[in-house]
């Protein structure tokens, strides 16, 4: 009996120590453990009423673009792609939101596109607003950005008042372009 007993003591400890191993093996070998930690981190500081994580990317018309330097005007960080159909739906109520609020500073962030594609749907669309181009998908990562479109509504002094993933209804931009002092 005592025998029996020792041999389940040493197979589950055992077992518990292999499934401790494999598990060490995944985070290593998929960098789980850094991107897991980041990721937490960047959740702590993307969500509603905290600081809109500082990124600077190069714009598609040539220049950059850094998200502290737009403090003093309300901002619209819209993260999107030209394939996306929600995101084709969004770019011209943006369009329209450039134009009729000349107080608000609007951003789209291109993830991992080609640039001719992103000139593209600028150029069909009609954009005149920012377009950032997120070439390593690294402000996607830092905004944690699982679904497109996701849109950010950022306060003059760089608080996120309101986040939407994907569709935004009429109700729900009026509550939020209040929320950034837009109206």
């Amino acid at each position: 009996m005592l025998k029996s007993k020792k041999f389940w003591v040493i197979a589950i400890a055992s077992a518990s120590f292999l499934c401790v191993a494999a598990c060490a093996v995944c985070v290593v070998v998929t960098g789980i453990g850094q991107v897991g930690y980041s990721m937490l981190a960047s959740s702590i500081r993307t969500g509603e009423g905290q600081l809109a994580p500082d990124f600077e990317a190069s714009t598609l018309d040539g220049g950059t673009v850094k998200l502290s330097e737009l403090r003093g005007k309300p901002v619209i960080l819209s993260f999107g792609a030209s394939w996306c159909p929600d995101c084709q739906l969004e770019a011209p109520i943006l369009q329209k939101l450039a134009e009729d609020y000349s107080n608000i500073q609007i951003v789209m962030v291109d993830t991992k596109e080609d640039v001719q594609l992103v000139r593209s749907f600028v150029s069909k669309y009609g954009l005149t607003f920012t377009v950032a181009l997120d070439q390593d998908g690294s402000i996607a990562r830092q905004y944690l950005i699982y679904a497109i479109p996701s849109v950010y509504f950022i306060d003059q002094d760089g608080v996120i008042k309101k986040r939407f993933i994907e569709k935004i209804d009429q109700s729900q931009l009026d509550q939020a372009l209040e929320a950034i002092g837009a109206r």
